[in-house]
């Protein structure tokens, strides 16, 4: 059964990265450009592998490898891989091979299938299953030492006991990479890019740190880059502006603990009758389970449970910026307090929105207004950092610098979820 690492809408990977589908590689016949050191040595352990790829480019060349290390030849008239444990092409046939220091094969299939460009899920030595190709029962056997202790393991090629270090990679994606020591996860690889300079690698959800960037973020030990989906670029902008019709729903539900930082404008004078939220949320009418910052008479802030809900109110001037914020203790605006909420709880389960606020279970109260910038805290920690910005095909919206994922896009830029769309400079 395929391990899926979906990263779900909503959920956090660490500050600054984004979630990819997959990283490929492109290599060459004699030389793969791209690959990863895992730094896993293997020490004649019990070492686990799960690895969801696909490899990309169909050639008459063999001798191609996935992941993999090789320690050196034993010679006894017949050169004999020593210290093998493979996965890759061979004879136009996917193969696999782990061997003792003398080249004897321990477990090895030289034809498992005939190679081809579809999604395949390799495992090995995982408790209770073995080693499997799909659904190809290779071993039933689950605690397969691995003797290889002087060469780390690669995925994206094969680390070689000769000077250069990395030997005929395959081209391939890999959507997830998953090893285990004696049944301990030791790397848990997802693919992501790097947002501060659009650099994809894989992240290791164990938290190992990878030499190269001193952070558990592993990336390319070869030359060129690897290709990965998601190839927008993102522009800084000033500001995004609603305009009545637009909001941005960012999948956070606040609880007592919540904290909300909004740097914005009003663009338009409040009119009577209207609400015109800057950002929260209820779970019906403004009563009932506010957590919200509007230009209700002309600045409003409503905060507490059904049946436990206080408000107060604040002046507003259409083409000021301001800083407004709300937390358990009050709501500020430019960090004087407007209103007092500490004697209020707070329970709520409905997402908050920016550019607007949820009233019966709908949308109604859209904000005309300008944001700079929103920050949600939870207990003292940053959980979304928005800033706007324009992606490359001409969309603008806020990026998420923490990292969270927007339901409409499947990565951290958030984008309209209403009609229309933003202005933005």
């Amino acid at each position: 059964m395929r391990r899926e690492h979906n990263i779900e809408q909503g959920s956090i990977l660490p500050s600054g990265y984004q979630p990819l589908e997959y990283i490929e590689s492109h290599g060459s016949y004699y030389m793969t450009d791209q690959w990863i050191d895992t730094g896993v040595f293997c020490n004649n352990r019990i070492v686990s592998i799960e690895l969801d790829f696909q490899c990309t480019n169909e050639t008459t060349n063999d001798d191609r490898w996935i992941f993999g290390v090789l320690e050196g030849w034993y010679t006894s008239g017949y050169n004999f891989d020593r210290a093998s444990f493979t996965l890759g092409k061979y004879n136009s046939k996917f193969d696999f091979l782990l061997s003792d220091y003398t080249g004897t094969t321990i477990i090895g299939n030289y034809n498992i299938q005939t190679f081809d460009n579809n999604r395949h899920y390799f495992v090995f030595n995982k408790k209770n299953i073995g080693c499997k190709f799909d659904n190809t029962i290779l071993s039933a056997v689950d605690d397969y030492n691995v003797p290889s202790n002087e060469k780390s393991l690669f995925v994206f090629g094969r680390n070689r006991y000769m000077s250069t270090p990395v030997n005929i990679g395959q081209s391939c994606k890999i959507y997830s990479c998953v090893i285990s020591i004696d049944y301990n996860i030791v790397r848990n690889y997802v693919p992501a890019l790097r947002l501060s300079d659009n650099k994809p690698g894989l992240l290791d959800l164990e938290g190992s740190i990878c030499p190269l960037t001193n952070t558990p973020f592993y990336i390319n030990a070869g030359s060129g880059e690897f290709l990965f989906p998601y190839n927008y670029t993102y522009t800084n902008l000033q500001y995004i502006q609603c305009t009545g019709t637009q909001y941005i729903d960012t999948g956070y539900k606040p609880n007592a603990n919540t904290e909300v930082v909004y740097s914005c404008r009003q663009t338009e004078s409040y009119v009577y009758g209207t609400n015109q939220a800057f950002f929260g949320c209820s779970n019906g009418a403004w009563n009932n389970n506010p957590f919200t910052m509007c230009t209700y008479h002309n600045g409003a802030v409503t905060y507490g449970t059904s049946g436990n809900t206080g408000w107060g109110t604040f002046t507003t001037t259409v083409g000021q910026d301001m800083e407004l914020k709300l937390n358990k203790n009050g709501g500020y605006v430019n960090d004087t307090m407007v209103f007092d909420t500490s004697s209020y709880s707070l329970s709520q389960m409905t997402k908050t929105l920016l550019f607007g606020a949820e009233n019966y279970n709908s949308v109604t109260e859209y904000g005309k207004h300008r944001i700079y910038s929103a920050q949600i805290y939870e207990s003292g920690n940053l959980v979304r950092n928005f800033v706007p910005k324009l992606r490359s095909d001409g969309k603008p919206g806020l990026l998420d610098l923490e990292g969270s994922i927007c339901s409409l896009t499947g990565t951290p830029f958030y984008i309209n979820a209403g009609t229309g769309e933003f202005q933005y400079a």
